[in-house]
C-alpha cells in the first residue's frame, strides 16, 4: 500500500513572515496609489488645458490652475457649484440645463461657452466631460477639459463680419451668386437673388433658364454656355468628364455674357452679365459650375439713351433741314396730343362724379336725416372718393412715368404737412376706432420740397395704415432727426395684416397687392395699387427715401420716410409754406344774398350746384355756355363766378380775365382739369380757387371761405 503523506502544519515562523509579507505590499501599494495621485495633480494642475473633476451631481471637487485662470476664480471659489458663478449669464441657463441632461442620461458632454470676469473680460472655451466609474461599476461624476477658444472666436466673428460686408457690397452691386450641381442639376442662389432681380428664379436648371428671353437664349446656345449646358443636360457625361478632355480650357477661363431676364410678375426685362467657371475634377467625382451675375439693366438703360442721343445727334449732323424741323414738330405734337389726351381724360371721367360727391358729402353731414340714411350717404361719397383718387393716380403715374410732374418747390414746415395728412384720415380713424399715437420729437422740421406732393406721399401710407389695421387697432406716427442732423425721418407704425417677405419686396412695385387682394380666403382691400410706387417716386423727387418693414403675416407693418433737411440759416431767411392746405372755412363766409354766377356744360352737375348755393342762401343765376353767361353778366352785377373750364364755346380762363376787368368779382374753378399747368392758369387768369372734380362740398365751402377773406 502507498504510505499516507501526512500534512504537515506551518510552522509559528512561517506564519509571522506572510503576515508581514502582505502588510508590507499593502504599504507599499498605499504609497504608489498615493505617488500616482500626487503625480496626477501635479501633471493636472501645470497642464496647458483646464481640467476638471466633478461628483455625480455636478460639484466640482477638482480643478487646475488653468482652469482657474480661464475662469477667473481661485480654487477655492470654483468648488461645489461656485464655478457656475463664473460662466456668462447669457450662457448660465444652457450650460446648466445641458449639464443636468447630460447626467442624467450618462451621456458625454460637449459645450462652447463663455467664462466672465470680474473686470468684465471675456472668455470663449470648449468644454468636454467624460464619466467616471465607482469601483462598484456605478456612475462616479465626470471628468473633463476646458480649452481657450477665444482666438477662434474673434476669428469666427471677423469672417462673419467680413461675410456681411461681402453680402452688402454684392447687394450695393447688385450682384448675386449661384452654384450648379452638375449631378443633380440644381442650382443653389444666394438669398440676395430676388432683392438683385425683383424676383425669385427656380432652382432646377431647366426651368431657371426659361426665365431668359427666347431670343437671347436661341443665342446663348449657339456661343460656349451651349457646351456647358448640353453637357450637364443631355449627356450622360459629368463636368470633370470633359474637364479632362476637350473643354479643360474651361477650367481656367471664366465664360461671360450678357442676356435678359424676362420678370414672371411684370412682364418686365432685366438685363444682367453672368459670369461662371468650371470647378471639380475627376477623381471625386464632384463637379460644379459657379458664377455670378449682375443687374446691369441701369447701364444698359443708360447705353440705350446713349445710342438714342447719338443717333439724333448723327441725324442732325447729316441734315438740319425741314425733315428734321418737320420730325421736332411732329414729336412735339405727339407730345402735346398726349397731354391734351390726359387732360380731356381727366375731365370727362371726373365730372359725372362731381354732382354724385356734391350731394353725398352734402347729405353725409345733414344732422337732419336720420344716422341710418347719412351712413348710406358716407359709403357714396368714400366710393366716389375712391374713384377720383384712382383716376388721380393713374395721371399721376403716367406724368411721372414720362417724366412730365413738376415739384412747386418751396421751404416747406414738414410737421404742418404731416398733421394736415394725419387730418385728412381721422374720420376713417374714429371710425374703425384706433388708437392713433403721436410722437413728434423732431425739434427741426423745414424741408425743401412740394408741400402738396409730400402731404399726397403722408396720405398714401397713413391710409394703408388705416385700411389694413383692424378695428381698435394701433397706428404710431413718430419724427425723429437722426445724429448728424441732416434728415428729417418720419416712421408710421399699425398693428394691422403685416407683410409676407414676397410682398414686402414688390410692396413699392405699381399695380402690386399682396396676396390678401386675390387669396379667396381673405378680404380683399381694394385699390389698384399704385399708391405706394406713386409715394416712391415723389419721395425720390425730393431726394429722399421711402422703405418697408414687416416681420410677416400677422406682425403689422412699419413704413419709413427720410428726406433732407434745410439747413438752419437758410430755412430762417427763406419764406416758409403753409403747406398749400385749404383754408379753413369756420368764422369767414360771404355775405347772405351774394348774386354768384354758375357756368357749368354739365347739367347734372349745374343744377346739384346751384341748390347747394341755393340752400346756403346764395342768389344764383346758372349758364351752360360762355355765350349765355356773358349774356347774364351783361344784365346784371354779380360778386362771385364758379365757373367749369372746359365749356363748348370757349374756356373758363376767357371768362374770368374778361369778367373781373374793372369789377370787383371772385372766382372759383370748378373743373374736371387738374394738372400743375391748369392750376397755374387758373390763378393767373384770376381765380382765387381752383377745385378738381369731383368735389366734396366741404372743399366748395372752404373755397367760398377764401373767397369771404379775400373780400375782407
Amino acid at each position: 500500500m502507498r504510505a499516507k503523506k501526512t500534512r504537515q502544519k506551518p510552522s509559528r515562523r512561517t506564519k509571522l513572515s506572510a503576515t508581514t509579507l502582505g502588510k508590507s505590499g499593502r504599504k507599499r501599494a498605499g504609497e504608489d496609489l498615493r505617488q500616482s495621485e500626487a503625480t496626477f495633480r501635479t501633471l493636472a494642475s501645470h497642464a496647458p488645458v483646464g481640467i476638471f473633476l466633478s461628483d455625480a451631481n455636478g460639484d466640482a471637487i477638482f480643478v487646475n490652475d488653468s482652469w482657474c485662470d480661464m475662469a477667473g476664480l481661485t480654487v477655492e471659489q470654483s468648488q461645489g457649484r461656485g464655478w457656475i458663478r463664473a460662466v456668462h449669464p447669457e450662457d448660465r441657463q444652457r450650460i446648466v440645463s445641458g449639464w443636468k441632461s447630460a447626467v442624467h442620461d450618462r451621456s458625454p458632454s460637449h459645450a462652447e461657452f463663455r467664462f466672465l470676469h470680474r473686470d468684465g473680460t471675456v472668455t470663449w472655451v470648449h468644454g468636454s466631460a467624460v464619466k467616471l466609474r465607482s469601483a462598484a461599476g456605478g456612475f462616479a461624476g465626470y471628468i473633463g477639459t476646458v480649452v481657450d477658444i477665444t482666438d477662434r472666436k474673434k476669428t469666427e466673428f471677423v469672417l462673419r463680419e467680413n461675410r456681411e460686408r461681402l453680402q452688402m457690397a454684392m447687394d450695393a452691386a447688385q450682384i448675386f451668386s449661384w452654384d450648379i450641381n452638375a449631378a443633380t442639376r440644381q442650382i443653389e442662389w444666394s438669398a440676395n437673388v430676388q432683392r438683385v432681380l425683383g424676383f425669385a428664379l427656380p432652382t432646377d436648371l431647366s426651368k431657371a433658364a426659361e426665365h431668359i428671353h427666347p431670343d437671347d437664349r436661341d443665342r446663348l446656345l449657339q456661343t460656349e454656355w451651349k457646351q456647358i449646358y448640353l453637357e450637364i443636360m443631355d449627356s450622360g457625361k459629368t463636368i470633370p468628364d470633359f474637364l479632362s478632355s476637350k473643354f479643360t480650357p474651361l477650367a481656367t477661363a471664366p465664360l461671360e455674357s450678357e442676356f435678359r431676364l424676362v420678370n414672371p410678375l411684370t412682364g418686365e426685362l432685366v438685363w444682367v452679365r453672368a459670369q461662371g467657371v468650371l470647378a471639380g475634377n475627376a477623381a471625386d467625382g464632384e463637379s460644379r459650375f459657379v458664377g455670378i451675375t449682375q443687374n446691369i439693366t441701369p447701364q444698359k438703360r443708360h447705353e440705350q439713351e446713349l445710342h438714342r442721343s447719338e443717333q439724333l445727334r448723327r441725324a442732325i449732323s447729316r441734315s438740319v433741314n425741314y425733315e428734321l424741323q418737320r420730325a421736332r414738330d411732329e414729336a412735339l405734337a405727339a407730345s402735346r396730343a398726349k397731354d391734351d389726351f390726359l387732360a380731356a381724360l381727366s375731365h370727362e371721367l371726373r365730372t359725372p362724379l362731381n354732382p354724385v360727391l356734391l350731394l353725398a358729402s352734402e347729405a353725409a353731414e345733414d344732422e337732419q336725416l336720420s344716422p341710418s340714411v347719412r351712413a348710406q350717404f358716407t359709403v357714396i361719397r368714400d366710393n366716389v372718393e375712391l374713384e377720383a383718387r384712382l383716376i388721380d393716380d393713374l395721371l399721376d403715374l403716367t406724368r411721372i412715368t414720362r417724366g412730365k410732374l413738376a415739384l412747386d418747390l418751396s421751404v416747406v414746415d414738414i410737421r404742418a404737412v404731416l398733421k394736415d395728412a394725419i387730418a385728412t384720415v381721422q374720420m376713417d380713424v374714429n371710425q374703425k376706432q384706433l388708437s392713433l399715437t403721436l410722437d413728434f420729437a423732431a425739434e427741426r422740421y423745414f424741408v425743401k420740397g412740394d408741400a402738396v406732393r409730400l402731404r399726397q406721399v403722408f396720405w398714401n401710407v397713413l391710409k394703408n395704415a388705416v385700411r389694413y389695421t383692424p378695428e381698435r387697432g394701433i397706428i404710431s406716427v413718430q419724427t425723429r432727426v437722426p445724429t448728424g442732423g441732416k434728415d428729417f425721418v418720419i416712421t408710421v407704425r399699425d398693428t394691422g395684416i403685416g407683410m409676407t417677405p414676397e410682398e414686402l419686396a414688390r410692396v413699392f412695385d405699381a399695380f402690386a397687392q399682396g396676396e390678401h387682394a386675390t387669396d379667396g380666403t381673405s378680404l380683399h382691400f381694394g385699390g389698384l395699387g399704385l399708391g405706394l410706387a406713386i409715394s416712391r417716386k415723389l419721395v425720390e423727387l425730393h431726394r429722399g427715401d421711402i422703405r418697408a418693414e414687416s416681420a410677416g403675416r400677422g406682425q403689422g407693418a412699419t413704413f419709413i420716410i427720410t428726406l433732407p433737411l434745410m439747413p438752419k440759416m437758410e430755412a430762417c431767411e427763406t419764406t416758409i409754406s403753409d403747406g398749400g392746405r385749404a383754408p379753413s372755412s369756420s368764422g369767414n363766409t360771404l355775405p347772405r344774398g351774394v348774386r354768384v354766377l354758375l357756368v357749368e356744360d354739365h347739367e347734372p352737375t349745374r343744377r346739384a350746384l346751384a341748390q347747394l348755393l341755393t340752400r346756403r342762401n346764395y342768389q344764383v343765376e346758372s349758364a351752360g355756355s360762355l355765350a349765355e353767361a356773358r349774356a347774364l353778366a351783361k344784365n346784371g352785377e354779380f360778386e362771385l363766378l364758379i365757373s367749369d373750364i372746359g365749356l363748348p364755346d370757349g374756356d373758363g380762363y376767357a371768362l374770368m380775365m374778361e369778367l373781373g376787368k374793372g369789377r370787383h368779382m371772385k372766382g372759383i374753378a370748378l373743373t374736371g382739369y387738374g394738372m400743375e399747368h391748369d392750376v397755374a392758369f387758373s390763378k393767373s387768369a384770376g381765380f382765387i380757387a381752383h377745385l378738381t372734380k369731383p368735389v366734396r362740398v366741404q372743399s366748395l365751402e372752404s373755397a367760398l371761405a377764401a373767397a369771404a377773406m379775400d373780400e375782407n
